[in-house]
């Protein structure tokens, strides 16, 4: 598949800029505001689209990438076939050989190129950003976010922790062509916060438990093989980007981005880093304030399968 497939102009038209000015760093090269314009505006039309769908549905699953029992798989086909459920899942979770991902959704867009030249493409696709910008990968939109738990001083702090005052922030900026949302940093929780203020009613998860943090292709090579070679076809300059303008053209810590991505999976041991140290309390102090968001917006929030991280936290399972 070539570039012209899984990016869009604008994404097209970022790599090149890219591209040139690492060739020639005092060259000045800029996209043509057509091509922005086109691009917001098609953001602005997807996400409203996402914010009428998402009511329509009894329930929103959201995938981690790790295990999964065939009853827990069987369960949310099943409820796809009948449109009860919409099924949405965080970075490499498009993999997954025996589920239709209706939603794919990551901050690192490297994994969100990799989805995209799947042999499983998602319907769909959610790109969390630091930098304001239109669609980079066909089929996107893009959300800019910010960790509100990161804000500083102690007034700001005081309203981080307040689920009120989120609930407030991201209902009036989760709209328009250039939508914003405030997020803890972990990809399942950006993915939370945004299925709950673009019209949840109930959120279930799976496949979601960072005291087993090991992915569900652990042990498949054939798995870790595909996934590898749709990471090798993604582009290298966008992968360094990584929706940070600042990054353009892509500094010395990021030009290796990709290629640090595909050892990781690769390895022998493949899992994921939240369920120990900071992460992990962060995680959990992220939870708690996404439940208490749920509780206040009268949105469901469950866990499918086995998890003890869910169960410890009080999550009610799905039935």
């Amino acid at each position: 598949m070539s570039k012209a497939d899984y990016l869009t102009e604008f994404g097209n038209a970022l790599s090149s800029m890219s591209q040139g000015l690492l060739e020639n760093r005092d060259k000045e090269i800029k996209i043509d505001k057509s091509i922005l314009e086109k691009g917001y505006k098609k953001n602005g039309a997807r996400l409203e689209s996402l914010h009428k769908l998402l009511p329509q549905r009894d329930t929103v699953f959201l995938l981690a990438p790790g295990y999964m029992s065939n009853s827990s798989i069987e369960i949310i086909n099943k409820l796809q076939k009948q449109k009860r459920a919409y099924i949405c899942g965080v970075n490499f979770t498009s993999f997954h050989d025996k589920i239709d991902l209706d939603l794919l959704i990551s901050t690192h867009v490297t994994v969100l190129m990799a989805g995209a030249v799947s042999k499983t493409p998602p319907k769909g696709i959610i790109h969390g950003v630091y930098s304001a910008v239109p669609p980079v990968v066909s089929s996107s939109c893009t959300i800019m976010w910010s960790d509100h738990f990161l804000m500083g001083k102690l007034d700001k702090l005081i309203k981080a922790e307040s689920a009120e005052y989120i609930i407030k922030v991201n209902e009036e900026k989760l709209k328009g062509k250039s939508p914003c949302i405030l997020a803890p940093r972990n990809v399942m929780m950006f993915a939370s916060y945004f299925l709950a203020f673009a019209g949840a009613r109930k959120i279930v998860f799976a496949g979601f438990d960072p005291k087993k943090p090991e992915y569900f292709f652990a042990n498949h090579d054939h798995t870790k093989m595909e996934i590898a070679r749709c990471l090798a076809m993604s582009d290298p300059f966008i992968s360094a980007w990584d929706g940070r303008v600042s990054r353009i053209p892509p500094t010395l810590e990021t030009i290796y981005r990709q290629n640090d991505l595909i050892k990781d999976v690769l390895r022998k041991s493949t899992s994921s880093i939240a369920g120990e140290g900071w992460r992990f309390e962060e995680l959990k102090r992220a939870v708690n304030q996404l439940k208490e968001i749920c509780l206040i917006k009268d949105i469901d929030l469950n866990y499918l399968g086995e998890s003890i991280f869910c169960n410890y936290l009080k999550i009610e399972p799905f039935k």
